[in-house]
Parts: structure tokens; sequence; C-alpha cells
């Protein structure tokens, strides 16, 4: 099972989420209508996030990153025959990653034991009870996970990723990036097309021992600063950034910084830091999330 999460405004998988809050529990308790669900789903308030299973959608994540609580998961459901394969716990933490870059908790209400356990065992805290707020004799439970207090919090300037794809053309490997940023609330939505529009002019295949592409595209196609190092499970064909010749890369690092001065800053920091051949190797094979540490130290040091 190779699970997939993203954001979506598809509208075939905006109908497939309302389906499944309407035909599986806890949701299906209320006995809420497909119409009200769909409605849901639907609501400009909501950002949407689906996990897939090939084409299918086994899972769906509301959030709503404008209410008095922010960030608010405001529903949360698994397809029953997917349970047991922590489809719920990804969706969680790719939301998370996404809120934590602009806000310090991800809260929920939950009214049922299971769910409370669930959301402990990742990490949440019930904060407080309120009594009769969907239904006479049923409460609330308000759970929160924090990377700590607003003004104590600091944060990077820009957010870096790392994701392992199996992309078979260096075009999908942008789209891929692509999506992952917007999902993440940080470029617009045409980022990777302007990326590869861009591409066809300059290309950004660098020739070093382990060769590596950093697409990127204007500043007016990013809300906000990222990095996206995708690894891929097999090269695909990049071109030379002198355009001339080819090369093969298992290495996409996918650039968007909003500010055009501090594009031209990183993308030369970047450049630089390439040249060193053991960081390319470990780019390639250390784990994901020890990887961004280590990008982390050498990118953004002082």
């Amino acid at each position: 099972m190779n699970i997939r999460i993203r954001r979506t405004d598809n509208e075939e998988e905006l109908l497939a989420c309302a389906r499944l809050f309407t035909e599986n529990y806890p949701w299906k308790g209320l006995d809420e209508t497909f119409e009200y669900n769909n409605a849901k789903v639907h609501s400009p308030d909501e950002e949407v996030y689906v996990a897939l299973d090939g084409d299918k959608v086994v899972g769906c994540l509301l959030l709503e990153m404008h209410s008095t609580l922010k960030a608010f998961v405001r529903g949360l459901v698994v397809d029953e025959d997917y349970r047991c394969h922590k489809i719920g716990a990804k969706l969680l933490a790719f939301i998370e990653k996404r809120t934590f870059h602009e806000t310090e908790n991800v809260f929920m209400y939950c009214s049922s034991e299971r769910g409370i356990k669930f959301y402990k065992a990742n990490g949440y805290t019930p904060i407080g009870v309120v009594e009769n707020l969907n239904i006479t004799g049923s409460n609330e439970t308000i759970l929160r996970k924090t990377i700590g207090p607003a003004h104590e919090v600091k944060r990077k300037g820009i957010l870096l990723s790392v994701i392992d794809s199996d992309a078979g053309t260096f075009e999908e490997a942008v789209r891929n990036a692509g999506e992952y940023l917007y999902s993440m609330g940080l470029v617009r939505k045409e980022y990777g097309y302007k990326c590869l529009e861009r591409e066809k002019i300059f290309p950004t295949g660098l020739p070093v021992k382990y060769p590596v592409a950093i697409p990127h595209t204007d500043s007016e196609h990013c809300l906000k600063n990222a990095i996206c190092f995708q690894r891929l499970k097999a090269p695909v064909t990049v071109r030379q950034m002198t355009g001339q010749g080819e090369l093969e890369s298992r290495l996409i690092i996918n650039l968007a910084i909003s500010e055009p001065d501090d594009q031209v800053k990183v993308l030369s920091r970047l450049m630089d830091l390439l040249q060193d051949e053991e960081f390319v190797k470990n780019c390639l094979e250390e784990e994901a999330g020890q990887l961004e540490k280590a990008i982390e130290d050498r990118l953004l040091e002082n």
C-alpha cells in the first residue's frame, strides 16, 4: 500500500471526502446527510487534505486556518476498510508540518474515548471539555498539540522539507514538488508549471559528481520561503544549466523564495553547498528527519 497525502480541490476527490464523512464512524453516528457533508468539504473556510491509495480517497482531513482556534482540525476520517494503517496519523503529521510553519498550535474537538486515545498517542493533550456542544448529553474534549508559547517560538526563515518520490520524469518530479509546496500553503497553485516553463529557457542541472537540478521560478509565484529536497528512486534526465548536454539526477531541489533579492542569496549559498560531494551523497542516503536537520545546520547557519 503506497499512501500519498496532498491538499485537494479536485471535484471527484471532494465528493469522495463527503461520502467518507457520511458513511464512516464516528461521523456516521451524527446522522449528517451527504448534502451536509458535501457542503462542508466545499466550504471556502476549509483546506481539504486527502490520503490516496492509488486514485482512491481513503482518508480526509479538514483544516481551518482562520478559526478562533488556529489551526483547527474540523474533521478527520479514514475509510473503515483502511483502519490500522496509520493513515490518520499520516494526515495529522502532514498538516502539522504545514501549520507549525505558521502558528504554534493545532486544536480539535473529540467526543469519543477511542478518538481521544488516538490523538493522545499522536502527541495531543486534552485541555478542556465543552458540554452539549453538538448533541445534548454529549461532551466534546478540546485537544491541543503545540510547539511552544507564541512569543517564545523562534521560526526559521525557510521551511525545509525532504520527500521521497517515484517520479519517472523530471517534469513529474517538479509537478510533485509544486503540489507538495502548494499543499503547505507556501506557493501559488501555478508554481510547478511556472518552474517547468522557466526550465525550458534556463535549465538548472548542476554537473557535479552527484548531479542535482534546482528548479525555481519568479518570487511572485511564492507565498513564503521554502526549499523542497526530492529524492527519486531512479534517476531522471535533466538539462545542464549551461544548456549543453543532459544529466541523470536523483535529487531535485525546488526553491520557493518570496523575495527576489533573497532568492539570489539562497540560490548562491545552495549551489556552494552542493559542491560538497559528501553532503550531496548524504542528501541521497540519510533518513529524512535527520537530513532536514543537517540541511538546516549547513544552509541556514549564520
